[in-house]
């Protein structure tokens, strides 16, 4: 009515400012969702494509890429879950919804291809060191026969310079006698007195060599005493091999890396253990690049070896007299398998072969446990 005019218009203004105020909260809510799918937008195209980032970009930085990413791959799986407080409805709409679960699928594939490149590469060193052993022992069974021969060659010239050293001293003599008229006793005494001292030189050369001989077998037999000390303390059996290989997973943990020393130890007893009767597998040489890397420095993965039946020796003698260039014994260290005859003891060699075979179980629940995938087997 014209008498409450006043009043129905004030109420009319009050209802425009609210809806003013409603379409503005309403595009600022729109404009704040669409900067957030845009900025998810973008976070998702920084995965690279698991089916061609391995071939064309460098796996250092594919690595890198999936490691930085573990952060954000958590906040998506939660994201995912969630839901708004207000609606009920999920955080994410079925287009962006679809594209995170892309993402995190490719994020995943990516990560199971990382591990099996690494396995491959894990493989791939292993076969590498046990060619390695191969040429060693062939490198070490040529070393044996040219020192066999170096030696013969040595002696023979030692002989020959005695020789012409006990000529020569006879010639000078006899020049200095030859104004005396007649040979008389002094030329019997000359003689007599040179083949003396030549027989006094070779005896201070045999004695020499004999002293040189015995002070070498004393060293090497205090080295033996020393490795047989060593593998008596490392034990034998599941459960010393079992403490061993608590001590070398913390060792090599520590070190920067647990998967590739799991794996190399697992290539080692699980050849064994298929292939007992294959003799490329009965010796790890300790000079071996690969092997020291991943096994070799660490006392406890010695231990390991030990307890399962390897036993740790040199696999040539000291070099022989005649050989300028003398290698360091330590250089020369392998472990072999002590495989026991079955013809002859079927019963110990079932123990040892249920203790290879329990050390392998033991091993292969740690690396589950660790999440370490063995390398796959050589063909």
């Amino acid at each position: 009515s014209a008498a409450n005019w006043p009043e129905d218009l004030e109420i009319g203004a009050y209802d425009e400012v609210n809806r003013a105020k409603a379409k503005a909260k309403a595009k600022a809510k729109a404009k704040a969702k669409a900067k957030a799918k845009a900025k998810a937008d973008q976070r998702l195209r920084i995965l690279p494509d698991p089916s061609t980032s391995l071939s064309t970009t460098p796996s250092a930085m594919v690595r890198n890429a999936h490691a930085d990413l573990v952060e954000e791959a958590a906040r998506f799986r939660a994201r995912l879950a969630e839901v708004d407080p207000v609606t009920n409805e999920p955080r994410y709409g079925p287009n962006m919804k679809a594209k995170v679960e892309d993402w995190i699928a490719r994020y995943e594939q990516l990560g199971d291809a990382l591990d099996t490149h690494a396995a491959a590469a894990d493989a791939r060193r292993a076969e590498a060191a046990v060619l390695d052993a191969e040429a060693s022992a062939a490198a070490a069974a040529a070393a044996e026969a040219q020192c066999a021969e170096a030696e013969a060659a040595h002696r023979a010239r030692l002989a020959q310079t005695e020789e012409e050293l006990a000529r020569s001293r006879f010639g000078a003599q006899k020049f200095r006698d030859e104004d005396t008229p007649e040979p008389g006793a002094d030329d019997a005494e000359t003689r007599a007195a040179l083949s003396a001292e030549a027989a006094a030189a070779k005896e201070e050369r045999l004695a020499a060599e004999a002293a040189a001989a015995a002070e070498a077998e004393k060293r090497r037999t205090e080295r033996e005493a020393a490795r047989r000390a060593w593998q008596a303390n490392a034990g034998s059996g599941v459960d010393a091999f079992k403490s061993h290989l608590a001590d070398f997973a913390a060792a090599a943990r520590a070190d920067g890396g647990i998967a590739a020393p799991l794996r190399a130890l697992h290539v080692v007893i699980s050849n064994a253990s298929r292939r007992p009767e294959a003799e490329a597998y009965k010796v790890l040489r300790c000079r071996n690049a690969n092997f020291h890397r991943d096994l070799g420095q660490h006392d406890a993965a010695r231990c390991c070896l030990a307890a399962v039946g390897y036993r740790l020796m040199v696999r040539r003698e000291d070099p022989v007299e005649g050989v300028e260039e003398e290698p360091d014994e330590a250089e020369l260290e392998a472990f072999q398998m002590a495989e026991p005859n079955p013809e002859a003891d079927l019963d110990k060699w079932a123990a040892w072969y249920d203790a290879l075979s329990g050390a392998l179980s033991a091993l292969e629940e740690l690396m589950a446990a660790e999440g370490v995938k063995p390398a796959p087997e050589a063909a």
